[in-house]
């Protein structure tokens, strides 16, 4: 709400970009992913996650236009006492969570299919939808802050040409845990 035209023009006519920034981001992280020799070949993998970066921003930039400053000043300061939190505890901890990726990813599965049904569900639907995600997307970034980290008791970690794929990891889970704290913030 701080740039009224932004705003009003995400909101009566932004749904188109919405998609194609969020379908142009999607396909990028999707190149990127399949295409690991792409995501080592210094320097088109900055070129391909500064893309990324740009169109991801101006889809939340959208997402944005739609809640209040308060909101989303909340959801920001959440994500970012979590997330440091999070981080510092995973490089502390001597709890090694890469070996628990099948399961977070079953949990996101779960979380995947849930998003289905919580239109049809307001209140409680909705908290438990974004409370479940706030919680496997904070496992994740523990998951893949101990990724980067690596370490003597860690099972798996990301190669030092990995550094692409370590910064979109991350990256995501941080994205994700703000959009699902900014959709259960949500006061209509």
């Amino acid at each position: 709400n701080l740039v009224e035209p932004i705003n009003t023009f995400c909101q009566s006519e932004g749904s188109w970009l919405f998609w194609v920034t969020f379908i142009i981001a999607f396909a990028i992280l999707i190149v990127i992913s399949c295409n690991p020799t792409l995501a080592r070949a210094h320097p088109t993998n900055l070129v391909a996650l500064f893309a990324f970066t740009i169109f991801e921003s101006i889809f939340l930039g959208v997402v944005c236009a739609f809640y209040q400053l308060d909101e989303i000043l909340f959801a920001v300061a959440i994500t970012l006492g979590v997330s440091a939190s999070l981080i510092l505890f995973a490089s502390q901890t001597k709890v090694d969570f890469t070996s628990k990726g099948l399961y977070l990813y079953a949990a996101l599965w779960v979380l995947i299919l849930m998003s289905f049904f919580t239109p049809f569900y307001s209140g409680r639907g909705n908290l438990l939808y974004s409370g479940l995600g706030a919680l496997i997307f904070s496992l994740y970034m523990v998951y893949d802050a101990q990724l980067i980290f690596g370490g003597k008791h860690r099972k798996y970690q990301f190669g030092i040409d990995d550094y692409v794929f370590a910064s979109l990891s991350l990256y995501l889970d941080i994205v994700n845990l703000f959009l699902i704290i900014l959709g259960g913030g949500r006061r209509d």
